[in-house]
């Protein structure tokens, strides 16, 4: 009779996991590892709705410590950033903890010694890799389950921002649709903020046009990395170091690159599915995983020795 080896534990760990990204992760490892199998706990309740396998709360602090200690490998995302500190009541060991970044701060105190402690660091965007040991792991999402959308262009274009916070330039998307409005009566501007998660996917299959952040040359953010999922086009004022085919606006271009769009909706679909193709390459399951296994393969085998 064939016996079939355990998978090693490894245990993602949050303060508030606001855009799912570790639990996508443990699906990620859970679905495409022989060798791993991955629990996620977060202390806090996160915002949309994301799951949550364990919640850290007091009575199952025994019980993480467990997991903790039988752990082979620990992914600890945004800790030591912002204040946010592991309890003082969970224990782990650094030396089998890789921390991943995904809260912007970290790329500027990223030379802070409060690092060096984890055994590797990973980082959700590439511009936030600014030390030579530094690791890029693309936030994952769920490209399988969630599928390319072909838009229709014979009734209303859409174009949505979902702005979580004001700081990410929506006044000046605010003042290009006021223009696009009053010049095209077939196109439909909706904003959405702080709403579930469902709520916001339902609403991004429906997109034409995803309006990211703007005024300050970022990398991707996760909800362009949705909306693309769906092949909606993304508009936002990208690094032009980076390969993401979204197109780039500036805040005084933004008005005439949409109505350039509008006025040409083949280009809308091309870019759609320019995006989805992207972010199944780059952000999908199976790449996330891909670029996570060995790291987690080095600290398990020094775990052995």
């Amino acid at each position: 009779m064939s016996m079939t080896r355990a998978r090693r534990l490894v245990v993602l760990m949050a303060k508030n996991d606001y855009a799912g990204i570790l639990w996508k992760l443990r699906c990620a490892i859970n679905r495409h590892s022989h060798r791993y199998r991955a629990i996620h706990i977060a202390f806090d309740p996160n915002l949309f709705a994301y799951p949550i396998e364990i919640m850290g709360t007091p009575p199952h602090i025994g019980y993480i410590n467990e997991l903790l200690g039988r752990a082979s490998c620990i992914i600890l995302k945004d800790f030591d950033l912002n204040g946010f500190l592991l309890p003082s009541a969970i224990k782990v060991q650094p030396e089998k903890c890789i921390w991943y970044g995904v809260g912007c701060n970290y790329r500027y105190i990223q030379n802070n010694p409060v690092f060096d402690k984890y055994r590797f660091r990973f980082v959700s965007t590439i511009d936030m890799k600014r030390r030579d040991d530094d690791v890029y792991l693309p936030a994952p999402y769920d490209t399988d389950n969630h599928n390319y959308i072909e838009k229709s262009m014979d009734g209303k274009i859409i174009l949505l921002h979902t702005p979580s916070d004001q700081q990410k330039g929506t006044q000046v998307v605010h003042n290009a649709i006021s223009g696009i409005l009053d010049k095209y009566t077939h196109v439909e501007y909706l904003e959405i903020s702080n709403r579930v998660n469902s709520y916001t996917v339902n609403e991004k299959k429906k997109a034409h046009i995803f309006i990211d952040q703007m005024g300050k040359y970022h990398i991707l953010g996760y909800n362009s990395i949705e909306a693309a999922a769906f092949g909606s086009a993304v508009v936002t004022d990208k690094r032009h170091d980076t390969d993401n085919p979204a197109i780039h606006a500036e805040p005084e271009t933004l008005e005439s690159v949409l109505a350039e769009l509008i006025q040409n909706p083949a280009r809308i679909i091309q870019n759609g599915r320019d995006m989805r193709e992207w972010v199944v390459k780059k952000h999908g399951y199976a790449n996330a995983y891909s670029v996570l296994e060995p790291f987690i393969d080095q600290i398990v085998l020094k775990g052995c020795k």
